[in-house]
């Protein structure tokens, strides 16, 4: 549980925290900016006061985080008011980040293990739009945000603290990537599903585990629609099409990219130089084929 002094100073100020030199800065002066803007608004903050006192004042983890999640402060507001609980809850949450702060250093001690290449990115909890988890960006490292995480949409039975870890350990993994690959549903694909599959490395859990049930029973008729789509550039059959129903899940490109992912570092006795590939290969049907998938 987090010092009931940094919980108190957290609701109250902007501050951030420091960890050792295996990791970069955690930042989560955004939560604080926001919860201040939220509760002096009594959950119903304007147009104006969001724009000014949390996204204007906020971290360039936050500037970026805005363009395609938060969009703006009236996208904001509009979120805000549809879903007042999902803003007052994530508040319940910020406990939780203390969990970040503590395993942090140690996923990236565990990924320089197997890719000892791995650069330590910054981390940034955010308050967003409730649309996005996180995401990782070259200039500020990983962005997470908070109420998304929190509402736990997959109904994993897994506490909080170890739900960030994993998907910290997953936006870490994008911020090791250098495929430049295209924006094909194969290349998408495998982005996602390599960072799922190392991220499960680092933390033990893959942060899209309802992804394994889900896909029971369907994966021949998965794969069949799959090589028929992975040259298109239309994703929308495929990835970030919201969570599903076990019936019909979403983001199966995630599972698939998992899939070829994990046939490739099972098949390769050395399993640093299958960790260097997946992040480094530029040819992403070679690594379909040689997967087996």
């Amino acid at each position: 549980m987090m010092n009931l002094q940094i919980r108190n100073a957290l609701l109250a100020s902007t501050i951030f925290f420091v960890v050792p030199p295996a990791f970069a800065q955690i930042i989560v002066s955004d939560v604080a900016l926001f919860y201040r803007v939220f509760d002096a608004a009594h959950g119903q903050p304007t147009v104006t006061e969001i724009q000014k006192d949390y996204l204007d004042a906020g971290s360039k983890g936050l500037h970026e985080f805005v363009p395609e999640r938060i969009v703006s402060a009236q996208n904001l507001v509009n979120v805000i008011t549809r879903r007042p609980k999902s803003f007052i809850n994530a508040k319940e949450c910020i406990p939780a980040l203390s969990a970040i702060e503590k395993h942090a250093p140690s996923l990236i001690s565990q990924l320089k293990e197997i890719y000892p290449n791995a650069i330590a990115p910054s981390v940034t909890i955010v308050v967003g739009a409730a649309n996005s988890g996180g995401t990782a960006s070259p200039e500020v490292g990983v962005i997470l945000s908070l109420e998304v995480t929190c509402e736990n949409r997959t109904h994993s039975s897994l506490p909080l603290e170890q739900r960030f870890i994993d998907i910290l350990a997953h936006e870490i993994v994008h911020t090791q990537q250098h495929n430049e690959w295209n924006n094909t549903v194969l290349s998408v694909s495998l982005t996602e599903g390599i960072a799922d599959f190392l991220g499960e490395l680092m933390s033990g859990h893959n942060a899209n585990e309802h992804l394994k049930l889900w896909t029971k029973g369907k994966e021949a008729e998965i794969k069949k629609r799959f090589y028929a789509d992975m040259d298109k550039s239309d994703l929308s059959q495929w990835l970030y099409t919201g969570l599903g129903t076990p019936d019909h899940p979403g983001d199966l490109g995630y599972w698939v990219g998992y899939q070829i992912a994990k046939s490739i570092y099972i098949q390769t006795p050395d399993k640093s130089a299958a960790v260097s590939r997946l992040l480094e290969e530029h040819d992403p049907k070679s690594l379909l084929r040689e997967s087996g998938w």
